[in-house]
C-alpha cells in the first residue's frame, strides 16, 4: 500500500493526484450519505448465477435443495436476492418469502414474518397463523395449504439475507427452528447470503448446502451499474456524462460501492469536483481508526469514535473490510488488517518530524 495513502488518512493529500482507491470516498465520519438502496432496476451483471438458482426454484429433484451465497461486504449479495425475489414473484407456481436474517431473532419474529407473507401473497389460500400456533405446525400447515390437491401446486422458495449479521446465538436458533424445519419438506428450497468467511453449523443445513462464490464486477459492469443510477437518478445536478468524467480514475468493480460513490457525489454543485475531492472523505476514517486505544473493537466503540448511527456505522466497517483496512477479530469484535495500524502510525510519526 502505497504511503501516500496513508499521508492523506494522516492530515491532508498532495493536490490534484488520486491517491486511494475510488471505494474509500466513503468513509469520512463527516459524510451524511444515505443508505444504500436496492432497486431491482439497477441490477446488471450475475446473469449466470440468477440462472442457477431459478433453476433451483425450478427443479423438482435439486441434487442440493439450499443455495448459499458467499461474498465479502459490498459484492452485490443483497442486489442479487433482491432481484431474484422479484424475478420468481413472477412465477405463479412459486410461493417467494424474503427475510433478512436481522429480523428472524424469535419466534414471535418469524411467526410475524411468514403471517405477512401469506397476506402479501395475492394468490395465497393459506390458513392465517394464530396466536397459540408453534412454529411446527406453522410452516407444516403451510407446506398442507401450498401442496392441497384441489388447486395448483406452488413450490415454497424461501430466501434469507445476511445469515452472518446476527448474535451467534441467533444464528444456531435461525438455523434450527427456522430453516432446519423448512427444509423437513422436500418441496422446500432456501437461498441465503453470508460474508465468505461463514460456515453453515447445522448437520441438516449443512447436508443440503451448496455453496456459490460472488465475484468483483468487470470494469464494464461496474460501469454499466454506475450508468444507470446516473441515467435515473433524482436531483443530480451533475449531468451523467460529466459524473462518469469524474469518476474516471476509480475501479468500478465493487457493486455496492459504485452506489454509495453515486450517492455520495450526485448532489454537489462543483463543476470542478476533481480526485482531490475524494482523496479528503477517508482520512477522518483512518484517523479514527488509530485513535482507538484497543487492538480489537466492537461496533459501540466505532459508532462512538466515528460519530455514526449504528447501520452507518456497520455499512463503513463492512466497506473498510472489503478494502482489506479492517478485518474480523471474532464475530463480535473488529481490528485493523494485519501491519496495517503500524504503517499508519509510521507515516503519522514521520510527517510529524517532517514539519518540526
Amino acid at each position: 500500500m502505497s504511503p501516500s495513502l496513508v499521508r492523506a488518512a494522516s492530515e491532508e493529500a498532495r493536490p490534484g493526484k488520486p491517491l486511494i482507491p475510488r471505494a474509500m470516498v466513503l468513509f469520512g465520519s463527516k459524510n451524511k450519505m444515505q443508505p444504500t438502496f436496492f432497486n431491482p432496476r439497477f441490477f446488471v451483471g450475475r446473469d449466470a448465477i440468477l440462472q442457477e438458482l431459478a433453476s433451483l426454484a425450478n427443479a423438482s429433484t435439486p441434487r442440493n435443495r439450499l443455495k448459499l451465497i458467499a461474498a465479502p461486504p459490498g459484492y452485490g449479495k443483497t442486489w442479487l436476492l433482491k432481484k431474484l425475489a422479484t424475478d420468481l414473484k413472477q412465477k405463479k407456481d412459486l410461493f417467494v418469502i424474503f427475510i433478512p436474517a436481522l429480523q428472524l431473532a424469535s419466534e414471535d419474529a418469524i411467526k410475524e414474518r411468514l403471517q405477512k407473507a401469506v397476506e402479501a401473497d395475492e394468490q395465497a389460500v393459506i390458513r392465517p397463523v394464530e396466536i397459540d400456533d408453534t412454529l411446527d405446525s406453522i410452516i407444516a400447515r403451510l407446506q398442507e395449504d401450498l401442496e392441497a390437491p384441489d388447486r395448483p401446486r406452488r413450490r415454497p422458495i424461501v430466501i434469507v439475507d445476511g445469515l452472518d449479521e446476527p448474535s451467534p446465538e441467533t444464528q444456531k436458533f435461525i438455523q434450527r427452528r427456522f430453516l432446519a424445519l423448512l427444509l423437513r419438506h422436500s418441496a422446500t428450497r432456501l437461498i441465503i447470503s453470508t460474508r465468505d468467511n461463514y460456515s453453515i453449523t447445522n448437520p441438516v443445513l449443512r447436508w443440503n448446502e451448496e455453496r456459490i462464490s460472488l465475484t468483483i464486477f468487470s470494469s464494464d459492469e461496474g460501469a454499466l451499474q454506475l450508468k444507470k443510477l446516473i441515467d435515473e437518478g433524482n436531483g443530480a445536478l451533475i449531468a451523467g456524462d460529466k459524473l462518469l468524467e469524474k469518476i474516471a480514475p476509480y475501479k468500478l468493480s465493487v457493486p455496492g460501492l459504485n452506489t454509495c460513490l453515486y450517492q455520495l457525489i450526485q448532489n454537489t454543485e462543483d463543476i470542478n469536483f476533481t480526485a482531490e475531492n475524494l482523496n479528503g472523505c477517508c482520512a477522518d476514517a483512518i484517523k479514527n481508526l488509530l485513535a482507538i486505544a484497543e487492538d480489537t473493537w466492537t461496533l459501540d466503540t466505532f459508532m462512538e469514535r466515528c460519530e455514526h448511527k449504528p447501520q452507518q456505522a456497520l455499512n463503513h466497517l463492512n466497506s473498510l473490510m472489503t478494502l482489506g483496512i479492517v478485518a474480523h477479530a471474532d464475530l463480535q469484535r473488529y481490528k485493523m488488517a494485519e501491519g496495517w495500524r503500524e504503517f499508519c502510525l509510521a507515516a503519522h510519526n514521520l510527517q510529524e518530524e517532517e514539519t518540526k
